[in-house]
């Protein structure tokens, strides 16, 4: 890749911890039809950095289940050839299974490596060495050790290649278009300039590191059982606590379980001292600013899924975390995540 167009972060990614950790099911239970509902915009631009190339062949690297490939297909209808790497052969199975059906004259080719190691296969006597045109890698390079697969990339693109990342900031903008259209007629006057302004100025905080989440960590789904309660095959001695309902489990950062939560400490500030004191320090100015977004997302979509589903129940809660969070931040976030 000598003088690429352009290196197209299309959201803020996050720190790299290496592309060696294994899936949850979370990462590989999306469907293709929602992947191409939820990145319209991205598919788009990358589709128009390859406009004027007669064959052009895309590298996707984390490819998962083959989700970037199929989205795609759709919007280069001239392409011949695409190469997907991924670091799990079974995964890379699920990722042929997918694509084999939407394939037509496509030519597929799969390798099992991690994304900054990976070499294209040197050519035959007489062919031209393959150079993709288009480099792509979304939701997955905060797994990767970033400056070696960047390196990667230099090396084995085409001279006029784009690289793209992508990952969760651009999901943040999608999802709050979507939920924003459901909830738009039961929220208060200036709900929705505020949760816009908290995403805008949270795609600047730095990122925070990824742990192993939940996802729907909320009291209904922790079961404890005091030591008199405690299951016959668990120590006795100890009191016994069990999560229930991993479906939306993921890697993430660790506020995102807090956001559930929240809504139990409301108004009662010696029970979020108490719960701090147990987790064993305090939240971090970045950590408060990433919460806040999550906690307006949540809101927002739960008002919107009340309205779809009548639970007025669920309505009135988005309505007051809302409330909540604007009288708690009476100007947006800073990019430090401090509040005024």
């Amino acid at each position: 890749m000598g003088s690429p167009t352009a290196l197209y972060f299309l959201d803020h990614p996050t720190h790299s911890r290496g592309d060696d950790v294994p899936p949850t099911r979370s990462h590989i239970r999306a469907t293709t039809e929602g992947y191409l509902a939820r990145y319209p915009e991205e598919r788009q631009v990358l589709a128009d950095t390859t406009r004027g190339l007669p064959d052009p062949t895309p590298l996707d690297l984390g490819t998962g289940t083959g989700q970037v490939p199929q989205a795609l297909l759709p919007a280069l209808p001239h392409l011949a050839y695409i190469e997907a790497v991924y670091w799990s052969r079974s995964i890379l199975n699920q990722a042929r299974a997918a694509l084999k059906p939407v394939l037509g004259d496509y030519t597929l080719n799969l390798v099992q490596t991690s994304a900054d190691v990976y070499a294209p296969l040197a050519p035959l006597p007489g062919e031209d060495k393959w150079t993709p045109d288009l480099v792509t890698c979304c939701r997955a390079y905060h797994w990767m050790s970033g400056m070696d697969v960047l390196a990667m990339a230099h090396r084995v693109a085409a001279p006029q290649a784009t690289p793209a990342i992508m990952g969760d900031g651009s999901l943040w903008t999608h999802e709050a278009d979507r939920h924003l259209a459901g909830a738009r007629p039961f929220l208060a006057s200036g709900d929705e300039e505020f949760v816009r302004d908290l995403i805008r100025q949270a795609k600047a905080l730095p990122p925070l590191d990824w742990v192993e989440t939940h996802g729907d960590f909320q009291r209904r789904n922790i079961l404890y059982a005091g030591t008199s309660q405690a299951a016959e095959d668990v120590d006795d001695s100890a009191d016994f606590l069990g999560l229930i309902d991993l479906e939306r489990s993921e890697p993430g950062p660790a506020v995102r379980d807090l956001v559930c939560l929240a809504d139990a400490w409301a108004g009662l500030p010696d029970l979020y001292e108490a719960f701090l004191a147990g987790y064993g320090r305090s939240l971090t100015g970045a950590e408060k600013a990433r919460l806040a977004v999550d906690m307006a997302l949540d809101a927002v979509s739960g008002v919107s899924f009340g309205i779809a589903h009548g639970d007025p129940e669920l309505v009135e809660r988005g309505r007051r975390t809302l409330a909540r969070l604007r009288a708690e931040h009476s100007s947006p976030n800073s990019l430090t995540g401090e509040t005024s």
